[in-house]
């Protein structure tokens, strides 16, 4: 087999233990960890170094739309691969909220553009749009709003 890049001697952590093997990636995906005799279009010496599953952060305020001034999903995005991150969940509350299946899409196609890690959303509740809710297609999860709901006596 053909690697496109190898990782030589890298400290693979699991969630079992820690150990030292080489990694062969192919089309940007490990395909093989172990002893690696060929030869890559690429290596890199890894003696010492770390080698971690990817993080996925289930909160993060990327504030686009409507404040991207703040931080977007290039920006956040960004900084979430340089930590580690490779999969980021976003909240709801950008503006408008993200309420409806409609601003649902919107975020997605934004993210879509501008992010360089994966991503997924959490939908908000508020006092009319569970109907909204049950329509949502691939969301993490619901983020309850309590100043938009209405009193409970």
């Amino acid at each position: 087999m053909m690697y496109d890049l190898i990782l030589r001697s890298a400290k693979i952590v699991t969630s079992a233990n820690i150990f030292e093997a080489d990694l062969g990636i192919s089309n940007g995906k490990i395909v093989k960890i172990g002893n690696i005799k060929e030869k890559a279009a690429a290596e890199r010496d890894c003696k010492g170094l770390f080698v971690l599953p990817g993080v996925i952060d289930m909160h993060v305020h990327f504030r686009d739309p409507g404040f991207p001034e703040k931080e977007d999903f290039f920006t956040g995005s960004c900084a979430a691969a340089a930590g580690g991150v490779t999969t980021v969940i976003d909240m709801p509350n950008t503006s408008p909220p993200t309420l409806t299946c409609a601003a649902l899409e919107e975020k997605r196609k934004i993210a879509a553009k501008k992010s360089i890690v994966n991503f997924g959303f959490y939908m908000g509740l508020s006092h009319d749009n569970l109907d909204e809710i049950r329509e949502a297609k691939n969301i993490a999860g619901v983020k309850i709003f309590m100043d938009q709901l209405p009193a409970i006596c």
